[in-house]
Order: C-alpha cells, then sequence, then structure tokens
C-alpha cells in the first residue's frame, strides 16, 4: 500500500489548541508540513507560530469545515502552498451540553454538521489530491462517547459513533485505491480548556461532577493531548500500514471501568 511521499502535507481541522494543535506539533516534529486549520484566527496563528518555532513548516486557513465550497478552496491552496495533502486528520468538533428532550434543531444539525459533515466533505474533497499520490491516510478523531454516553451529550455521542461508522465505510471504498482510514478514540483529556475548568473546581464540586473517575481509572489520570497526537502521527505513519477500518481507543483504560462497581485493585 502506497504512503506520501516525504515531506507530507498534513491538513488538521480545529486545529487551534488543545488536541489539534498537539497533533500539528506532532506531524511537525516528523518532519511533515502543516495546514493549521480554525475558525479561530488568533489561535490558529499562535499554533502556525508554535509549529514554525518548533523547525517546521505551516500555513494557517481559515475555512469553515462545513461548506463545501470552503472546505475545497482549502484543498486548493495547499496544494498550491505546500503540495498535496496527503494526510488529512479530522479533529474539528463542537457540542452542546443539554439533555435530549430539550436540544434544538439547530442545535442537534450544528452538532451533526461539524462532527459528521465537515469530515465528509474533507474526505471527498481530499481524496483526487491522493489518488494522484498513489496513496494516502485520513484520520479522524471520534471520542469513547461513541461507546459510552454521559448525561446531556447525547447529539455528541451520537455524532461520534457516527464518526467511527464513516470510518468504517470509507474504509471499505477507498483501501483499494492505497488509502488507509482510522479513527481515535479520546477518554477525558486534559485540554487547556478543560484544565481551566478543573482548576476552577473545589475537590467537593469535582468529586460530585467527576465521580473521581480518573482516581479510579487503570493509568489514574486524564490523557494529556500529546499522547492523542502520538496515536494519530502513529496511525498515519508507515508502522501502521496494515492499520486501516480500525478505531483506536485511547482514553487509559477508561472504557474497561464499570462504574456500578468500585474499583480498587
Amino acid at each position: 500500500m502506497a504512503e506520501p511521499p516525504s515531506p507530507r502535507t498534513v491538513l488538521v481541522t480545529g486545529a487551534a489548541h488543545g488536541i489539534g494543535r498537539a497533533i500539528c506539533l506532532g506531524f511537525a516534529a516528523e518532519g511533515d508540513q502543516v495546514v493549521v486549520n480554525d475558525l479561530d484566527e488568533a489561535k490558529t496563528a499562535e499554533t502556525v507560530e508554535a509549529v514554525r518555532a518548533a523547525g517546521g513548516t505551516a500555513i494557517g486557513i481559515g475555512a469553515d469545515i462545513g461548506v463545501r465550497a470552503q472546505v475545497e478552496a482549502m484543498f486548493a491552496r495547499a496544494e498550491a502552498e505546500l503540495g498535496t495533502v496527503g494526510v488529512v486528520v479530522n479533529n474539528a468538533a463542537w457540542y452542546e451540553f443539554i439533555n435530549p428532550s430539550q436540544q434544538t434543531v439547530e442545535s442537534f444539525e450544528r452538532n451533526f454538521n461539524v462532527d459528521v459533515t465537515a469530515m465528509f466533505h474533507t474526505m471527498k474533497a481530499a481524496l483526487p489530491g491522493m489518488q494522484r499520490l498513489g496513496g494516502g491516510v485520513i484520520v479522524s478523531i471520534a471520542s469513547l462517547n461513541a461507546y459510552v454516553t454521559i448525561p446531556q451529550n447525547a447529539a455528541y455521542s451520537a455524532a461520534k459513533a457516527a464518526v467511527v461508522a464513516l470510518t468504517r465505510g470509507f474504509a471499505l471504498e477507498l483501501g483499494p485505491m492505497g488509502i488507509r482510514v482510522c479513527s481515535v478514540s479520546p477518554g477525558f483529556t486534559a485540554t487547556p480548556v478543560v484544565q481551566v475548568y478543573l482548576d476552577a473546581l473545589t475537590p467537593e464540586r469535582r468529586k460530585e461532577e467527576l465521580g473521581a473517575y480518573d482516581e479510579r481509572m487503570p493509568l489514574r489520570r486524564l490523557g494529556r493531548p500529546e499522547e492523542i497526537a502520538n496515536a494519530v502521527v502513529f496511525l498515519a505513519s508507515s508502522k501502521a500500514s496494515f492499520i486501516t477500518g480500525t478505531d483506536l481507543l485511547v482514553d487509559g483504560g477508561m472504557y474497561c471501568l464499570n462504574k456500578a462497581f468500585s474499583y480498587n485493585p
């Protein structure tokens, strides 16, 4: 199965901060050129600068990935400036914590537009270039929520389950073309936004909201953005050349835990 030539052009959506930024830095460390996509212009510029400061090559493009025309324009610009995109990472996501019976149609549709439809757009837009290259890799960020659902998160969980299913469907079709398609499902990860939230909680409130599960799960801690990025970089590498159509849980063993029972090995 063919792999994109080196240095590869890697396009990462939702890359302005957190896991997305870590993914950009991870690929840059491998010598790849990075297209940083996000609608947050200031944070996108920070990610681009972080990649360049680390010795990498990056450009920022603020396309709305829920709009097909903007996605196609983004790929055209990426190719013009850095070369044909050989790796796509669908990281952008949106959600609203709300009970499903109270969620508006607009909110529900936005959840799927950002998390699922945008992924469909980027994969379709990447296909002609990857076919010219003779291969490519698409890695989409799903979530542990694709398998287990927390309260007030039904639409997000449904969208992430769709990401896993869409990954399988595209893998079946694109495999004969030399294009691998995988997904990664992070568990609870200490991104800057999450960490600010956690640090603001009193110990009592933290225990009430989180149930202290980070103390009960097998690895006894939250994930780090760079650990999610490492999984993505691996799946996009030649070391994963026989892996496609699969979802990789990167959750510190959280999926193993049935919270209905105490866990104290």
